[in-house]
């Protein structure tokens, strides 16, 4: 029993400098046992990150179709709605990991696009120029930082009203896809 009792002081004296060489440095003990959010299974994808399970689902990546007539450039994507679908005010943590890393000045970009003869449309000059801090119709401004080791989340503005939406590249020539159902 002697043993026991001094085991378990040794142990309390230990938690307790474990505490106070923190606590100078404002690290929480609580904060060194979470783990880091991990990277995406696989590169040049986007995925909605739920913290909650830990899993990532991939969302749907798209061809970007665009038109150059005066008056009437447009870009847009077939289908009137994305197949993949969440719910408004859940969380969005959008992540994804590029294989040679994220190159330097790149932007992501995000749309919100009208729904028109069984497409998704936006206007090609907000498809093409949307940059970050910029408002413009059917354009979201957008946000970058590191998520994991190798990964980057894309942070959108909250909440997104229902709608149908896209992340692109700067290049614009594909998009990943969701939608918000209210």
């Amino acid at each position: 029993m002697v043993r026991s009792s001094r085991a378990v002081s040794a142990l309390a004296l230990l938690a307790a400098a474990w505490v106070s060489i923190l606590a100078p440095w404002g690290v929480s003990p609580a904060l060194c046992a979470q783990r880091e959010p991990p990277d995406p299974p696989v590169y040049d994808r986007l995925f909605l990150y739920d913290a909650t399970t830990g899993r990532m689902h991939p969302l749907p990546m798209e061809k970007v179709k665009q038109r150059n007539r005066k008056g009437a450039a447009q870009a847009w994507l077939e289908g009137d709605r994305s197949a993949f679908r969440v719910k408004a005010g859940a969380p969005l943590v959008l992540v994804i990991a590029y294989s040679f890393g994220l190159p330097p000045g790149w932007v992501a970009r995000a749309y919100r696009f009208r729904v028109e003869g069984g497409r998704r449309v936006v206007q090609l000059g907000v498809w093409a120029a949307t940059r970050d801090a910029q408002w413009r119709d059917g354009a979201l401004p957008v946000k970058m930082e590191p998520h994991g080791k190798l990964g980057t989340r894309i942070v959108l503005p909250v909440p997104l009203p229902p709608g149908e939406y896209a992340v692109s590249n700067p290049s614009g020539s594909r998009a990943f896809t969701f939608g918000v159902d209210p």
